[in-house]
């Protein structure tokens, strides 16, 4: 039984485990016990007769804190707060499984010609099929920096997965912004294997869970072309690019989600007056429409709606190909941020169903009934009603970065 084994095991005969080290992965995980104070009122408990429908786990800070769904009201019940040292970023695993969390130095650093290069960690964590604690399964590390002589800062930035590879974005902000991507494929028990090194220049990008794509693009104003990667041997190998918007000239590309094999970017107009969101499809990155959302487009997450958990009801009537949630600011600067909720049609095209105001990070629950909102305020659940309109149902205190859904079986 090798080190990270017994480590594991060991950890798994604990009934509150949380009160072990976890010495083979280096003490990553800590808890602060069920319930935290987070100077909010306690949440409400779990409905009578109510059916579990996975858990929510929400990065604040240096701590991943831990919510169990009710299946039947949307509810959430906090169950456990655990710190996370130098954790920048999280996402989860499409099946449920598994929370990848990415960790890298905070503080600036100096790499001169012989100093050694900052290292980044990946971690694998697991959910405790009652309580959603996360255990530490696995970690594979990376130098994916370079040498220079500038006092630097930077890390990970962007984390995305599907069932069988995670996919990391760490930059280097020095005179530039150095960016270099990583991919990782990752067993069906969590266990990661070692990083590659894939491409180096976009710094933005967007992954189709589904297909295993990545879309990449630069930042605004920039001249780099919409990019799409596919997998081959186990690397990226670009497979498309365009700098159009149906039959116009996009510029500063950037990729926003991507679903069922569509990519949404959004990027300028020729004369840069006006931001729109257009439509590609497919590794071939091919455009198909400029959809007329002339406002600034600054993140969406989607969601192929599943029955996930008894007691589910189809709120879609099993005619929507995907739900998007997208993000807008004011163009002028002037109104609150907003959120719209849109069903996406088998062609890409966008159908407007409801709009709430909100600023945050996005996520869907896997059965498309939900959509949480995270943000320094606190978190918010939305309800998807069976009108397909956006119902708030709690507001809690506590939000603040990334979030992942795990469906333990």
């Amino acid at each position: 039984m090798n080190d990270l084994t017994a480590v594991v095991t060991a950890i798994r005969r604990r009934s509150v485990w949380w009160r072990a080290g976890i010495v083979g992965l280096g003490a990553l995980l800590g808890a602060c016990g069920p319930a935290g104070n987070t100077g909010e009122p306690p949440g409400p408990s779990a409905s009578p007769g109510s059916t579990r429908a996975g858990f929510l786990h929400v990065l604040q800070g240096q701590s991943i804190t831990t919510y169990q769904i009710d299946g039947v009201t949307g509810q959430l019940l906090q169950t456990a707060t655990q710190e996370l040292a130098d954790a920048r970023t999280l996402t989860g695993d499409p099946q449920g499984r598994f929370v990848y969390a990415a960790r890298s130095p905070k503080d600036g650093w100096y790499v001169g010609e012989h100093d050694p290069l900052p290292t980044g960690y990946i971690v694998a964590l697991a959910p405790d099929p009652k309580t959603g604690s996360l255990t530490a399964v696995s970690e594979a590390s990376s130098q994916p920096g370079f040498h220079n002589q500038f006092h630097a800062s930077g890390g990970w930035v962007w984390l995305s997965a599907t069932s069988t590879r995670v996919y990391a974005l760490w930059e280097i902000s020095t005179s530039h912004i150095y960016s270099t991507y990583m991919t990782y494929a990752v067993g069906s028990d969590g266990q990661l294997g070692p990083g590659h090194l894939e491409l180096v220049g976009e710094s933005n990008a967007a992954v189709d869970a589904d297909s295993g794509v990545l879309y990449s693009g630069d930042r605004e104003y920039s001249d780099i072309p919409l990019r799409a990667y596919t997998l081959a041997d186990g690397r990226l190998t670009r497979s498309g690019s365009s700098e159009l918007c149906g039959g116009s000239i996009l510029y500063g590309g950037i990729p926003l989600v991507a679903v069922n094999g569509w990519l949404l970017a959004s990027g300028h107009a020729p004369t840069y007056s006006t931001k729109t969101v257009c439509s590609y499809e497919g590794p071939q990155l091919v455009p198909r429409a400029d959809l007329g959302l002339n406002d600034s487009a600054r993140a969406a997450v989607a969601v192929v709606p599943r029955t996930v958990f008894p007691l589910a009801t189809d709120l879609t009537g099993g005619a929507t190909a995907a739900l998007v949630a997208m993000q807008f600011a004011d163009p002028k600067g002037l109104g609150p941020y907003e959120v719209r909720l849109f069903r996406m049609d088998g062609n890409g095209g966008l159908e407007l169903l409801d709009r709430v105001e909100g600023r945050g990070t996005l996520l869907f629950h896997p059965s498309g009934r939900f959509l949480y909102l995270s943000s320094t305020s606190g978190l918010k659940v939305f309800a998807i009603t069976g009108q397909n309109q956006l119902e708030l149902i709690q507001a809690l205190g506590g939000g603040e970065g990334a979030m992942a859904v795990t469906l333990p079986s």
